[in-house]
């Protein structure tokens, strides 16, 4: 008697794993989408929040305020500080850096709950902000369904990055 053995898959068999595959693949693309979107937020927060440490950091080591501002045309950060002359000069940024935020990014700058126009925030040589009646100066991010608020606490000058919430 011999006895047989049966090597490989019907295909019935591959259909139906492919099958499986694809329907899983189909149920979880949006899942990845939703948290890239949510990632690309989260950098895009962040990298802000640096831009706003930076700039502290400059008044404090340079000893000369420094102005931090939202250039809503550009879409990017843009950093001054005061020479000893009293005009306002472009700070280098660091080499490799990218400031320039996606077109979908929604930025905003409100300090007591009111939005600023200037859309600036000012270090002072102390590292404070010195903006306002002590409230802090909150940068919110909206970009794509996800939001981030980067506070700046004006009598301090520390940044903190926290999620928001997005309008529906």
């Amino acid at each position: 008697m011999t006895l047989r053995v049966r090597v490989g898959f019907t295909l019935i068999e591959l259909a139906l794993v492919a099958a499986a595959i694809g329907i899983l693949l189909v149920a979880t693309i949006p899942r990845f989408q939703q948290k890239t979107q949510q990632l690309r937020t989260e950098h895009t927060a962040f990298e802000l929040m640096q831009w706003l440490r930076y700039a502290r950091e400059q008044a404090i080591t340079g000893g000369r305020p420094v102005v931090w501002t939202w250039d809503k045309e550009s879409r990017r950060v843009v950093l001054e500080a005061l020479d000893d002359a009293g005009t306002w000069l472009l700070l280098a940024l660091p080499t490799g850096s990218r400031v320039t935020l996606p077109e979908e990014a929604n930025v905003t700058v409100t300090r007591e709950e009111q939005p600023i126009d200037c859309r600036c925030l000012t270090f002072a040589p102390d590292g404070t902000s010195g903006e306002g009646s002590g409230q802090p100066t909150v940068v919110h991010l909206v970009f794509q369904r996800f939001a981030y608020d980067i506070a700046v606490d004006a009598p301090t000058g520390r940044v903190t990055l926290t999620a928001g919430s997005a309008p529906r």
